[in-house]
């Protein structure tokens, strides 16, 4: 299902993004 796809394409999006950001937080302390 394409659907499915899409969503799991998504999450690992929105997961990548989120640890850039927390690493990029973590280094700016």
């Amino acid at each position: 299902m394409a659907n499915t796809e899409t969503q799991q394409s998504l999450s690992s999006l929105l997961c990548t993004d989120e640890r850039d950001f927390l690493i990029r937080n973590n280094g700016d302390q």
